[in-house]
């Protein structure tokens, strides 16, 4: 049994079939095209790769780290797509679990159920708000309108200081009146 399939499918209860999001893109002649992608996905070290996207559907590309603008090199048109890899248990080191692309930004996790609220412009009284992705999947799939981050101290842009614009238009568009913040049993642990 593969990580993905114990954590994801059997812990979470995620049936296999919710684990997908419609994402917009182009095809090789730059013309619009709509995909179905899986959410999560198993490496071949047995990790959980998580798809991050945008609020409007579009995947968060950047370059191949082995990119050089200034020299030819093959690696220049290869863009990545973000993710976040959760490591399987057994790779787990100096307490570190997930792993992101190194500086590339943080950005928050919205659900599939958040993303259609979003381009029905339905009214959200509650958004929820939690410290991990795995547990924001798991709420949205029995109904929780909830955003998940990546860690308790990545709610805010980093160069601009203020709350993800993909969270601040989430609460704009849908008439979000309270924002409710819900942290591992861990936030009183000063570090």
């Amino acid at each position: 049994m593969t990580y993905l399939q114990q954590r994801v499918y059997n812990e979470l209860g995620v049936p296999e079939e919710l684990n997908k999001v419609l994402i917009h893109g182009e095809d090789r002649f730059g013309l619009p095209t709509d995909i179905e992608m899986p959410i999560f996905t198993s490496t071949k070290k047995d990790d959980i790769d998580i798809l991050v996207y945008t609020l409007d559907r579009t995947l968060i590309e950047y370059d191949h780290p082995d990119a050089t603008p200034e020299h030819k090199n093959i690696n220049n048109d290869r863009k990545q797509h973000y993710h976040l890899t959760r490591l399987h248990p057994d790779r787990v080191k100096d307490g570190v679990k997930y792993i992101m692309p190194k500086g590339k930004g943080v950005y928050p996790f919205i659900p599939p159920m958040l993303l259609e609220a979003y381009e029905k412009k339905a009214h959200i009284p509650v958004l929820y708000i939690t410290e991990g992705y795995f547990k924001a999947f798991k709420g949205s799939i029995h109904g929780l309108p909830i955003v998940g981050l990546s860690s308790i101290t990545h709610y805010a842009n980093s160069k601009t200081k203020r709350i993800h614009t993909a969270i601040s238009t989430l609460i704009e568009t849908c008439g979000v009146k309270h924002v409710v913040m819900l942290y591992d049993g861990d936030c009183l642990n000063i570090s």
